[in-house]
């Protein structure tokens, strides 16, 4: 070990650290694998022991469902929780990637391994949401720690502003990029002498955001006698938007508007105190918006305020060269309509192309034609993986929608938030990736996360419980069909429809 880590920063070095620390920790993965994993799934954290600066999500999936397997086999009371209508959708989608990746080329080598084809990691990363779901199928989150886990789940996206955090402690910090993504500084690094975008701190300010909806929900947080609450989320709200990202704001908007309608707040007052703050916000926009940091003008240059013209110039140029790709890309679509391109694509090429690029010989998106990165969920999908990637994908979507919306629906009281908000965030998410951007291998975890977490959350798919005939027999017969209308309908059906 002394050895290794006189050069930590050769490969080879970093796998033997990597699986000597692994080792010693195997005591505490064999008994907190699964809630491992649950903390690692939104966390931005690299496994550095790994080629290509992999997500620490994939590997403590893979873990997780490895040492699931195990324990299913040694001790058979320990049962996966079935979900067919999701497990099948999920397991074409893998047998379309795989085929893809294996006539197409690509699943082996890769960037990191000095191969001149990259794109092996789309590759792994989307195999890893897949293999996430079925490991988060293998347990039951216990009810009293719903809250606990839930918080976890949520919260761990804060550590994205640690990359931010050790760009700014300067480059005596930088060995801790071995933990925290280096790729999230980069705005950071490329606009500190005029936007200073601070991505990490944007992502950790929305993950606060969204653990405050789920523990709250919006009648808690609009809690006039909790007003701090809303002072909270204000701030909060300020601090998103400091990534200079219109995404983060409009999937933010989403989110609400969303959670509102699930929560029945639309003819309440919460509706009416919602608007008029909102519309109080926007009238101090209109004042002050040109005062504002000039990454936050860039987060709200989609509103219609008056903004720094450098701001709006360096968000409308992303618009019109992604219009443009678009355009091209389009005509491209039917050729890979029955067999995807995949994500190979030749290191060479890109690079060459890249440096054309910078120097305006090629149109700026050129070298994002020969990585795959169209900015279109639809176009992220169709053209690596076809139509029967595509439909894969929707199918699951679809079946995922309604697992969330049966656990919604029949939610016993104290998971009701918990469960709304997961709704919420899935059908926020999916609307936002199929309207204004996407990019599937990244995406995919998401969604596959989200429905996974509900699924141990609730212990599977919820449904109607049935009304015991006792319950039944003992209605007085005075009262008649009203009576036993009211009883045949689950309570949680009863209350979602009051």
């Amino acid at each position: 070990m002394g050895y290794a880590l006189t050069d930590p920063f050769v490969f080879q070095n970093l796998t033997a650290i990597g699986l000597v620390i692994f080792t010693i920790s195997l005591p505490i993965w064999l008994r907190w694998h699964q809630v491992l994993m649950l903390i690692f799934w939104n966390s931005t954290l690299v496994a550095f022991f790994l080629p290509g600066m992999a997500p620490i999500w994939v590997p403590a999936a893979c873990v997780s469902l490895m040492f699931s397997i195990i324990k299913r086999t040694l001790l058979k009371e320990q049962v996966f929780i079935s979900v067919p209508e999701l497990s099948l959708p999920l397991i074409i989608l893998f047998g379309v990637v795989f085929i893809t990746g294996m006539i197409n080329g690509g699943l082996m080598g890769g960037r990191a391994l000095g191969s001149e084809t990259w794109g092996a990691k789309r590759y792994y990363t989307t195999f890893g949401a897949i293999i996430g779901f079925f490991a988060f199928t293998a347990f039951k989150i216990p009810r009293e720690k719903a809250m606990l886990y839930s918080g976890l789940f949520i919260l761990s996206g804060v550590v994205s502003a640690g990359s931010d955090l050790v760009y700014q402690l300067g480059p005596k910090f930088y060995y801790l990029y071995m933990l925290f993504n280096p790729e999230l500084a980069g705005q950071q690094a490329t606009t500190q002498d005029l936007l200073n975008r601070l991505t990490g701190v944007s992502w950790a300010a929305s993950a606060v955001i969204y653990f405050m909806i789920m523990k709250y929900g919006i009648r808690g947080i609009f809690d006039i006698t909790k007003f701090w609450r809303i002072l909270i989320m204000l701030g909060l709200l300020v601090l998103s938007m400091v990534g200079g990202y219109r995404s983060v704001i409009i999937l933010t908007i989403i989110i609400f508007i969303v959670q509102f309608y699930y929560e029945g707040l639309f003819r309440t007052v919460f509706f009416v105190v919602f608007s008029v703050m909102i519309g109080f916000s926007f009238f101090l926009l209109c004042a002050f918006a040109d005062r504002l940091p000039l990454s936050i003008q860039r987060s709200i240059s989609f509103l219609p305020v008056n903004i720094d013209q450098v701001a709006k110039a360096d968000a409308n140029s992303t618009v019109e060269w992604r219009l443009h790709m678009w355009k091209v890309v389009l005509p491209e679509v039917p050729k890979y309509l029955i067999l995807g391109k995949g994500y190979k694509f030749s290191g060479v090429d890109y690079e060459l192309t890249l440096q054309a690029v910078q120097r305006n010989v090629y149109d700026s998106f050129e070298h994002i034609l020969i990585s795959g990165n169209y900015h279109n969920g639809w176009l992220t999908i169709l053209i690596p993986f076809g139509i029967f990637g595509l439909l894969a994908f929707l199918w699951f979507v679809w079946k995922g929608y309604r697992a969330l919306y049966h656990n919604y629906i029949y939610s016993p009281p104290d998971l009701k938030r918990i469960n709304s908000f997961i709704l919420s965030l899935f059908v926020s998410r999916v609307i936002f990736y199929l309207t204004f951007y996407g990019q599937f291998d990244l995406d995919l975890q998401v969604f596959t996360g989200l429905v996974g977490f509900s699924i141990a959350l609730n212990h599977g798919i919820r449904v109607a419980k049935p009304v015991p005939e006792t319950e039944e027999k003992a209605l007085p017969v005075t009262e008649g069909k009203t009576k036993a209308a009211q009883v045949l309908v689950p309570p949680a059906v009863r209350s979602f429809r009051t």
